[in-house]
């Protein structure tokens, strides 16, 4: 029943006597210059159970006899305080009672005390009252509250206590359009309602502090809707909504976001997301996981300056196999690059070749192949050209040494021959056929060689003493036969005293063919290591080897050791 507009200032105790034994279930009295109401008159309609007094001049009101009524609208009136909800023996008058709304009056202030005696209540709004703060435990009297509206109170909202939601039943929290800075408050502000399910926080302002601004929504592990329009948000904290196991509806319009990274991780439950009306220029692959894009039944995105570039291609493609998960996706319009501007993003048709430029990295890994293969060539030369490249190295030191002076002294005349040559027998084929060939036959150097020069019938190591003091030099032809051969061996340690008194020059060593390491002997390695030794190469370097033979003979004695160069 409705009884609108009548100018009423007061109601006489009997005026619904007459409907005592009716099945009236709600009474709409409205638009009338209550002041004071006593609820007697209500009492006599046993059956009512929606009344709603709302847009009188009531101050203040007596609730007493309104045992059945389970929903009570009090809103835009003149009230200045909470009424009271308990009898004298501390029982409610309202028993019943489940939705209450004091919206639109001027309350400015409720304590922890203001809704007691309210047993049953389930829904509680409060939107549009005069209050500047929430006190601790304000709503913790009230065991079955479920809905609490506080959309823009206080003009404006001013304080809130770190245990003003304190209450574990509540499941939706409204609290829109305060304009409440929550970097004034704790971060524990919702600890103690860990059970909310909705949340609005629409046209606050929350913490540009990052760690604030997660930890303040980390205790709402139960959340399923939340809605944070016109927040401020600028940079969101990496995986705020991954502790949201469970929420499917996620509203981040009007706020100026341009970027994320990693805010979607295991957010696999949510189906709705509106990011409309912010400054967001490109969705790349990155943007979401493909479990939140497989879970999702609609992005909204509008109303974004998006750029038409090749770093939209990856969401234009992905709008061609999901266009019915994007909320007005034929009215997204490009916003850049300025020639472009107002286009139609379903116009822009950019390909994987236009947008496939040459890539720095293509250069960087050629650069680097390049100069691996250059490497493996140069490698595999020195391996190949190990004994060229040594005798090349002495050859350009000798010619070093030369134009610092060190001039080439004619003192052939003082020795009977220019060098006395030690070798295995195993590698006196070599020996005689190339080496004694190719020295004394085209260039000109005459060489002691035992088979030849000895003096029968005398000592050995007489006719080495003797013969080695005729040479100028000392060549030691080296092979594995020769590393085997013990009388090879002796044969080097007796002309080694000619090198401990004239120097290291006095020795020519000539690696014939490479010594295994299982014959090398500590008096073979410590004779290598002492000096430098040229390496018989046949084909391309055979040649440089024997200009390194003829230069490392004819080198005086007066030159730098052997092993400098």
């Amino acid at each position: 029943m409705h009884l609108r507009n009548n100018q009423w200032t007061e109601l006489p105790v009997d005026t619904f006597i007459t409907f005592k034994y009716s099945k009236l279930l709600k009474l709409f009295i409205t638009g009338n210059k209550f002041e004071k109401v006593y609820s007697t008159p209500f009492e006599q309609i046993t059956s009512l159970k929606v009344l709603v007094l709302s847009d009188n001049s009531i101050n203040d009101i007596y609730v007493k006899g309104l045992q059945s009524v389970s929903k009570l609208d009090l809103r835009r009136n003149k009230l200045t305080k909470i009424p009271k909800w308990c009898s004298n023996a501390g029982l409610s008058l309202v028993p019943n009672l489940k939705s209450l709304t004091l919206g639109n009056n001027n309350i400015g202030f409720f304590g922890k005390n203001s809704f007691r005696c309210l047993p049953n209540i389930l829904l509680l709004n409060l939107n549009e009252v005069n209050t500047g703060s929430i006190q601790d435990n304000v709503f913790s009297t009230m065991p079955a509250l479920k809905t609490l509206m506080l959309t823009r109170i206080g003009n404006p909202l001013k304080k809130i206590s770190e245990v003003a939601f304190n209450s574990s039943s509540l499941t939706t929290l409204q609290m829109s359009l305060n304009s409440f800075h929550f970097d004034r408050t704790s971060s524990r502000v919702f600890e103690y309602c860990p059970d909310i399910e909705h949340l609005d926080l629409s046209h606050n302002v929350l913490p540009r502090n990052l760690s604030l601004f997660k930890a303040i929504l980390r205790p709402l592990s139960n959340l399923r809707k939340l809605i944070l329009e016109n927040c401020g948000i600028t940079v969101i904290p990496e995986m705020l909504f991954t502790p949201f196991k469970k929420i499917w509806s996620l509203g981040l319009s009007r706020n100026k976001i341009f970027y994320w990274e990693n805010l979607f991780v295991n957010v696999t439950s949510l189906t709705m997301l509106d990011l409309s009306v912010n400054s967001i220029s490109v969705i790349n692959q990155t943007s979401f996981p493909p479990q939140v894009l497989f879970s999702l039944k609609k992005l909204n995105l509008g109303f974004n300056p998006l750029s038409c570039t090749c770093e939209q291609l990856w969401f234009l493609n992905w709008t061609k196999y999901h266009l019915n998960k994007v909320v007005n996706f034929a009215n997204y319009k490009c916003k850049h690059p300025i020639d472009m501007d107002g286009l139609l993003l379903s116009n822009y048709h950019p390909t994987v070749e236009n947008c496939t430029p040459w890539s720095p990295v293509n250069t960087i890994i050629i650069g680097i192949t390049g100069s691996g293969a250059f490497i493996v060539v140069i490698i595999v030369i020195i391996v190949r050209c190990q004994s060229n490249i040594k005798n090349y190295i002495y050859l350009c030191r000798v010619t070093y040494y030369k134009r610092r002076g060190y001039l080439t002294l004619n003192n052939d005349e003082d020795f009977e021959y220019s060098a006395f040559v030690v070798y295995c027998e195993a590698d006196s084929d070599w020996v005689h056929t190339k080496f004694i060939q190719r020295v004394e036959n085209e260039e000109g150097l005459k060489l002691c060689v035992h088979h030849r020069d000895f003096e029968i019938g005398q000592p050995i190591i007489g006719n080495i003493n003797k013969f080695v003091e005729k040479s100028r030099k000392v060549v030691v032809i080296m092979s594995n036969d020769f590393a085997k051969s013990e009388w090879c061996q002796w044969e080097v340690d007796v002309v080694q005293e000619k090198r401990r008194r004239l120097g290291r020059d006095v020795f020519l060593l000539v690696m014939l063919k490479n010594i295994d390491s299982s014959h090398m002997t500590s008096h073979l390695r410590a004779l290598l290591a002492s000096g430098h030794h040229v390496k018989y190469s046949s084909g391309v370097g055979e040649d440089l080897f024997w200009r390194a033979v003829v230069e490392g003979l004819k080198k005086p004695l007066g030159y730098p050791p052997v092993a400098l160069l």
